[in-house]
């Protein structure tokens, strides 16, 4: 309690992450979430194995493992740390953050690069593998009456 509970808006080390409220807004007002579906689902459709999954929230999964999703903030995409660092310096962007939280494996595709599948393509397919690669996660069983 003693300091946990004022805590600087900004702790060192982390990233920035806007009001969640703002970001949605922005992104809003730069492209519609209608259009950001279509161009979301040509990217799934690069791959013939992906399967673009959810009617409110779009997503992509392999054995339980989400890889990929059109959220509030745009399209996070989960890569591997090594891509993942290479991602954010090439493109400027940042760690993928939803209901105030920092998702560490996910960064967030600008929209500019969202248009320009062929070029999001190659990092599409290394979320698919890298999903591929993880650990399958346990499907839920019908509970027996």
């Amino acid at each position: 309690m003693d300091g946990l509970r004022h805590r600087p808006a900004r702790w060192p080390g982390r990233p920035h992450v806007p009001e969640r409220s703002s970001v949605r807004r922005a992104y809003s007002r730069r492209v519609g979430h209608e259009e950001a579906k279509a161009r979301y689902a040509e990217l799934v459709a690069t791959i013939h194995e992906a399967e673009l999954r959810g009617a409110k929230m779009p997503y992509t999964s392999m054995n339980g493992n989400m890889y990929s999703y059109l959220g509030e903030n745009g399209v996070g995409l989960r890569l591997p740390a090594d891509v993942r660092e290479e991602f954010l310096a090439k493109y400027r962007t940042t760690l993928y953050h939803t209901h105030g939280i920092v998702q560490k494996e996910y960064v967030t595709v600008p929209e500019d690069l969202l248009a320009r599948t062929d070029e999001l393509a190659m990092y599409f397919r290394v979320s698919f593998d890298y999903a591929k690669a993880l650990k399958p996660k346990a499907t839920k069983r019908a509970s027996r009456p």
